[in-house]
């Protein structure tokens, strides 16, 4: 079975179950514990977005994602005209929205 690391964090996933939904935020979750070998449950859940505290995370991240469409670049898998098309979109989206 061969897996895939996710380039911005880098936790490694099977091929076949690597998401490639749509991103329309950055979650998040405070966990808490069930007990010894019961796992964990989400008892809030939120966006980096809102969170002041999180903004430099925040600016990690974008950090980060330019890395990776310059990779992208690098390896000839997107074009400007990609990035380009898909921030108009993202605009017409936003301006649509208001």
């Amino acid at each position: 079975m061969t897996s895939v690391a996710c380039p911005l964090c880098g936790k490694y996933s099977p091929m076949d179950s690597f998401s490639t939904s749509e991103v329309d935020d950055i979650r998040t979750a405070s966990m808490r514990g069930l007990g010894r070998g019961k796992g964990f449950e989400a008892t809030e859940r939120g966006s980096l977005f809102d969170s002041p505290e999180y903004q430099d995370t925040v600016s990690l991240i974008a950090k980060r994602t330019l890395e990776i469409v310059k990779l992208l670049f690098d390896y000839e898998a997107i074009t400007y005209e990609d990035v380009r098309k898909a921030l108009e979109s993202d605009s017409a989206d936003e301006e649509e929205d208001t």
